[in-house]
């Protein structure tokens, strides 16, 4: 930060292997432009760094419970997707009864840990000379706070599409009602996720094998009593990257979240190879991952030989092609919530009740969520705040990406695999257009994301009814 322009340019002058930072330091540069004053970095550390290991001490404690499912008892918390698969409405209905009055048992908790989270955020964005919390994050990402606010209301305007498609999925589970979900062994999600991303590469497909060959040891999956909740991909020394998920039970859920995982620990273990500084992350990576999230069980339903099958499977994949929704109602709640506790309306639980459905009514249909309490089973409003408006972005992008790869498949993974090779040389949205030619900032892309999304909401309620009509 001390270094003078002309000196900085001299050592990248000097020295080759520093050019491939020129962009990371000029960011630093840039943000670093509005520092703390002393001492309260130290201050903001102790004023934002325990809410979210309260936030999983409050998990930890609660007895969530069992339901009796076909096979034995089932963990209402850790077996959650089971339950959910289960053909059996009342085991289904007893499990999200009693998730919900888990959370609820530490309800004033949860609000109380949400509520100093975005106070404290907002008090540091304060003092680095940024409005609130929300700008000084949109800043890094080299958006402004009207572009987003935009956004969110461009998309919340067309919310009628995903509670068309919240209609049609309702119909689709009584249509397979008393059916039995797939489930998929470790080694056949594996070929799957072979033959469904096969289309990006031999690159691509080579680093895929080494993730899924279980020599490797670089797949953590499966139950356990002290297990840590979640997922995620992670890195080991000597540079292999691999997947953490608490459980794996192989329904269409679990499928979804390991093919989300690994298709991180991809992106990362490409994006390092091609030489990229490792200070600074690949751009846009949420819409990389969800586009193999999407592929997979496009695939399978593709496959399927079971028309009840493929439905559930096109659940799935609709499901995340639909992201900007549900990333756009992620957004407009976080967003609210830090404007509401700037204006000092946000004071409690009820408050946090009724705020999510103000925003989610715009949206959605079901409010079994709402009612649920769904803020507080959100866990990064408080473990990584505002992170959730990157799935606003990612949405958007994965459309783009989803119909270049249905146009073109040949022609679009070698572009694919560039972007996903790009060091940070400019902003992410600059590089986006550079590589793969999607501008964020043309009306276009909107117009052409909610066409597609209601054709695909349209042939979701066709193939509904093909299965309806076999049923009866």
């Amino acid at each position: 930060m001390k270094l003078e322009g002309t000196t900085l340019e001299r050592f990248l002058a000097q020295e080759p292997r520093l050019r491939p930072y020129r962009y990371y330091l000029a960011e630093q540069r840039r943000l670093g432009a509005r520092p703390l004053a002393p001492g309260a970095a130290e201050l903001g550390s102790l004023a934002t760094s325990w809410q979210f290991p309260l936030y999983q001490r409050l998990i930890e404690r609660t007895d969530f419970g069992t339901v009796q499912g076909a096979d034995g008892p089932l963990d209402v918390r850790r077996q959650r997707i089971a339950i959910a698969a289960s053909p059996d409405s009342a085991v289904r209905e007893e499990g999200a009864s009693k998730l919900a009055a888990g959370y609820a048992r530490s309800r004033d908790l949860f609000a109380f840990t949400l509520l100093q989270t975005v106070d404290a955020q907002n008090t540091l964005a304060r003092s680095r000379g940024y409005a609130d919390r929300p700008a000084q994050a949109y800043d890094a990402r080299h958006f402004r706070t009207a572009e987003v606010r935009a956004l969110i209301a461009a998309v919340r305007a067309r919310g009628a599409i995903f509670q068309r498609y919240e209609v049609a999925l309702a119909r689709s589970r009584t249509a397979l009602r008393g059916t039995q979900p797939p489930r998929l062994t470790q080694q056949q999600l594996a070929d799957a996720m072979r033959a469904a991303l096969s289309p990006l590469g031999s690159e691509y497909a080579q680093e895929l094998d080494a993730l899924l060959d279980p020599a490797n040891g670089r797949l953590e999956l499966g139950p356990g009593e002290h297990r840590q909740a979640g997922g995620f991909s992670f890195v080991l020394p000597g540079g292999a990257h691999g997947v953490y998920l608490d459980g794996f039970e192989g329904y269409p859920a679990d499928v979804s979240r390991l093919a989300h995982e690994s298709g991180h620990a991809l992106h990362y273990r490409i994006y390092e190879r091609s030489g990229a500084p490792g200070v600074d992350g690949p751009a846009f990576s949420e819409a990389v991952v969800q586009l193999s999230q999407l592929l997979v069980p496009e695939h399978l339903a593709r496959t399927a030989a079971d028309p009840a099958a493929a439905l559930y499977w096109r659940q799935q994949s609709l499901r995340y092609l639909l992201e900007v929704f549900l990333g756009a109602k992620d957004a407009e709640l976080e967003q609210t919530l830090y404007d509401e506790v700037a204006a000092g309306r946000l004071k409690s639980a009820d408050d946090l009740d009724r705020l999510t459905a103000r925003v989610d009514s715009a949206y959605t249909v079901d409010h079994r969520q709402v009612a649920a309490g769904r803020w507080m089973r959100a866990p990064l409003l408080v473990e990584d705040p505002l992170y959730l408006s990157n799935y606003l972005y990612s949405g958007l992008i994965l459309t783009a990406l989803y119909q270049q790869f249905q146009h073109d498949p040949r022609g679009f993974a070698p572009r694919y695999l560039d972007f996903m090779r790009q060091p940070a040389s400019a902003p992410p949205q600059q590089m986006l257009k550079r590589t793969l030619g999607i501008a964020l900032d043309d009306p276009g892309l909107l117009r052409e994301t909610f066409t597609l999304l209601e054709g695909e909401v349209a042939a979701f309620e066709a193939e509904i009814a093909r299965v309806e009509s076999r049923g009866d």
